[in-house]
């Protein structure tokens, strides 16, 4: 009888044939791992032989073991393995779990330890020693990243050296064929025997059934040292196969395939983390599953942990929205302290302190909350402003605006509030247009709302008002201001502080119209309700005292108008600091005064002071520059500098003409000034069309009746005065009388020059009797306004001489030649000049004093 052949792990000199054979065993272990469990296979002994090579049975048949026997003692011997097996595989798995390794990567250990140490505490210190190993380099491939090309590699290269225990292959041997019959599926050989079989040969039936086994196991071990994996993850991958039913020309590509797969996933595996300890603990079970191959069992435990995330994430994500909740609350709080110290410090007129206490509280609550950030760069600047910085109040103001347009308000009403700050803006850089549609757009935004806005609203029409005065609209004016306070007397009460700012603005209004009175009534209860509420030096009671001292002024009272411009100056300087702009007026106004009283160093004194601020702050082409280069103008003319009057009168015009327009007030008071200019130089063409165009202005802005109409007249006249067109002289001069009769009072010095200036016309007219009433009635008016030794008496009293002297009355003339000598000797030029007059006329009239 010929034996049983064995078969046997390829040599080294048979390694060129082994992808093919290997194939072929793979394609029987696919088979018989992945297949499921059935009916088993009736073979028969004689066929295995016939597979192995054929037995030939010849002569007596020995009555040996019956096939039941036999199949007995072959499933005893496997039993056995299956068993000594599963023990092992029980003890690796508790390992595992205590070392938090893979099933795998531990039996792989074990194996490295046992094959080089003979003694059991020299196999726990080399297994120790090679954990820690496996350990150390498991911690650096996870710092590897495998977004960078050169640390792919890399990475690729330590994962093969992992599944290989960073040894040579050669020396790499798994654990015994019962192990990985465990870990593969059980294998069972059944059939009828043919009685007559030897114990010796039943033997050798065992032996080459585990042989079988142990081919398998060796194709395993070759092809996990082909592909580079673990021998637990290969028989895994060949399960797979098996179950799937690969067919056997395709088992190759799908057996790279999955490989390929494998090793990207044990990658990523690697690089699970877990929020807290107990997903954490379920990543490196996952990722250990996963290494062995066992991805059924990794598939669950994924399926549990992405629940358990998504439970703690929801937590989280509550968590984080209420930190985040508190987290803006904080800040919103945060910002309200910084927007009180804001408050603070305008309190304490420290408005640039202020705006930046704003800007800062915008800055922190940022984007989170748009309408708080709104109001807070609205209240910036506003801030800025006050602090005369336009050009910050501008940004910040702007930015406001922007937010509200885009819907970040805080209440319905906001948005106009922003367009009427903006044009409060707008106007004090004099862009008219755009403040009046600032204001119209505030005016139209709250009217549209529900609900009562009437202070709102009150602040747009108070607006609206302020541009029509600028641009000489006075009805309009007048009416906007009185439905302004209207509104805040029904809301507010006849006394609150706020109401102070409309009566302010109807006084200015009034003493434009020349309606003193009523200017000065306003004025008046502006003041008295500012000193009640306010700081003593708050500025809002230094714009009334202003406003009150040009109501004294134009009534010709110059120690009150001296005494309220003073204290409004000092008022601005110590609530404001010497830079503020608003100081500007207040010094022109005391520029103009110490003119008017003939000290005109102080006047130019104060005049540059005003230019000087006025520029920084509104830059060098702003009406309000104009203004008091105008009044520059005027004091250079009265120091005799007439070329640089006239280039400064030329400039204000230049500027007043660009921003306002050619048909302004303000240009006719420009024009006004040159013209005046120009009758000193001889131009008197130029002046009287300038004069001309002036009072065409005047009578459209201010009506026929104003006073400016009627100085206007008075200019015309000494023209037409100087040309000798005597009639024209006289009928201007008369409506200049009435006209500022009517304005000013019978008592204004004005009056006496006009009728001064009507009597020397009706001279040059040679009727005498009418002159000497006008020369009296200037004589009357001239002793209420100046006092007795005044040289304007002194010319009063001359020109009454000089009529009665030509209606042949010498003794009354030489009587009022007398009375004015010894006032005109004053020792001034003007007095000389006088005097001289009066000697000449009297010694004609051979008289004496």
């Amino acid at each position: 009888m010929r034996s049983l052949p064995r078969n046997r792990v390829l040599g080294r000199d048979k390694r060129a044939a082994r992808p093919s054979i290997a194939l072929l065993v793979v394609a029987g272990l696919v088979a018989a791992l992945g297949a499921p469990v059935g009916p088993r296979a009736q073979v028969s002994v004689a066929t295995g032989i016939a597979a192995g090579g054929g037995i030939d049975i010849g002569g007596k048949v020995v009555v040996g073991w019956t096939p039941a026997r036999v199949e007995s003692a072959v499933q005893a011997a496997l039993a056995e393995d299956r068993q000594r097996a599963q023990a092992v595989a029980a003890q690796i798995e508790r390992l595992s779990q205590r070392l938090e390794m893979g099933s795998c990567t531990v039996e792989k250990l074990l194996h490295l330890a046992s094959a080089s140490e003979d003694d059991a505490a020299a196999f726990a210190s080399e297994f120790t020693h090679l954990v820690a190993g496996h350990r150390s380099v498991t911690r650096r491939l996870e710092k590897l990243s495998a977004a960078l090309p050169e640390q792919a590699a890399l990475r690729e290269q330590a994962l093969l050296a992992v599944s290989e225990g960073d040894y040579d292959r050669a020396d790499r041997l798994l654990v015994s064929a019962g192990v990985g019959i465990a870990a593969a599926g059980d294998v069972t050989i059944a059939g009828d025997v043919m009685i007559g079989l030897t114990e010796d040969e039943v033997n050798r039936i065992i032996a080459f059934a585990r042989d079988t086994v142990t081919e398998g196991l060796t194709v395993v071990e070759e092809l996990s040292a082909h592909l580079g994996m673990s021998r637990c993850a290969t028989a895994n991958f060949l399960r797979i196969l098996g179950e799937k039913q690969v067919p056997l020309d395709q088992l190759a590509v799908k057996l790279s395939e999955i490989a390929s797969l494998h090793v990207e996933l044990i990658a990523n595996a690697r690089l699970l983390k877990g929020i807290n300890p107990e997903i954490d603990r379920m990543k490196r079970e996952i990722a250990a599953a996963i290494e062995d191959g066992h991805y059924a069992q990794a598939d669950a435990l994924l399926e549990v942990a992405v629940l358990r995330e998504l439970e703690v994430a929801e937590q989280m994500v509550v968590q984080a929205a209420q930190v985040l909740s508190d987290a803006r609350q904080v800040r919103a709080n945060a910002a309200k302290s910084e927007a009180t110290r804001g408050d603070l410090h305008l309190a304490r007129l420290e408005y640039t302190a202020a705006a930046e206490n704003f800007v800062k509280a915008a800055e922190i609550v940022a984007e989170a909350n748009p309408a708080a950030r709104a109001r807070y760069l609205d209240k910036a600047g506003g801030a800025y402003q006050d602090a005369g910085d336009l050009v910050a109040a501008e940004q910040h103001l702007s930015a406001a605006l922007d937010l509200r347009r885009g819907g970040a308000a805080e209440s319905p009403v906001d948005l106009a509030v922003s367009h009427s700050n903006l044009a409060t803006l707008y106007f004090t850089q004099a862009r008219f247009e755009a403040a009046e549609q600032n204001f119209a757009e505030a005016l139209r935004l709250v009217d549209g709302l529900p609900g009562d806005w009437s202070l709102e609203r009150e602040v747009a029409v108070n607006g609206l008002a302020d541009v029509s005065t600028a641009l000489g609209r006075f009805d309009e004016a007048e009416r906007n201001y009185r439905e302004a306070l209207a509104i805040l007397e029904s809301r507010l009460g006849p006394q609150d502080v706020r109401l102070a700012s409309v009566l302010t603005n109807l006084g200015r209004l009034f003493w434009q119209l020349n309606r003193y009175q009523e200017a000065e009534d306003y004025y008046n209860r502006a003041l008295a309700i500012a000193r009640a509420h306010l700081a003593p030096d708050h500025p809002a009671i230094a714009v009334t005292l202003n406003g009150l001292a040009a109501v004294a002024w134009s009534q010709e009272n110059y120690r009150v108008a001296e005494a309220g411009w003073y204290e409004a100056m000092l008022l601005f300087e110590t609530a404001l600091g010497p830079r503020y702009v608003g100081l500007s007026p207040v010094l022109v106004n005391l520029a103009q005064l110490s003119a008017e009283m003939g000290d005109l160093a102080q006047a130019e004194a104060y005049a540059d002071r005003a230019l000087d601020i006025a520029e920084e702050a509104l830059g060098r082409r702003h009406p309000a520059v104009a203004s008091i280069l105008n009044t520059l103008g005027d004091i250079y003319r009265a120091q005799g500098r007439i070329d640089e009057a006239a280039r400064i009168y030329g400039r204000a015009l230049l500027i007043t003409e660009a921003i306002l327009g050619k048909d302004h007030l303000s240009v006719a008071f420009k024009l006004s000034d040159l013209a005046g200019l120009d009758r000193r130089a001889g131009r008197d063409d130029l002046a009287e069309q300038r004069y001309r165009r002036a009072l065409e202005i005047y009578r459209r802005v201010l009506g026929p009746d104003h006073s400016s109409v009627g100085i206007l007249l008075n200019n015309l006249a000494g023209i037409s005065f100087d040309r000798g067109r005597y009639a024209e002289a006289e009928e201007m001069y008369r409506k200049a009388l009435a006209i500022t009769l009517a304005a000013m009072g019978p008592t204004h010095s004005s009056v006496a020059v006009r009728h001064a200036n009507l009597a020397e016309t009706l001279m040059r007219q040679e009727r005498y009797d009418e002159a000497e009433q006008d020369f009296r009635a200037a004589l009357r008016v001239s002793e209420q306004v100046s006092g007795h030794d005044d040289l304007v008496i002194a010319r009063r009293f001359y020109d009454l001489g000089r009529v009665l002297q030509k209606q042949e009355r010498p003794a009354e003339a030489t009587a009022y030649y007398c009375r004015a000598m010894p006032i005109a000797q004053g020792g001034n030029p003007a007095g000389d000049k006088l005097r001289s007059a009066i000697e000449e006329a009297i010694a004609g009239l051979k008289g004496h004093c």
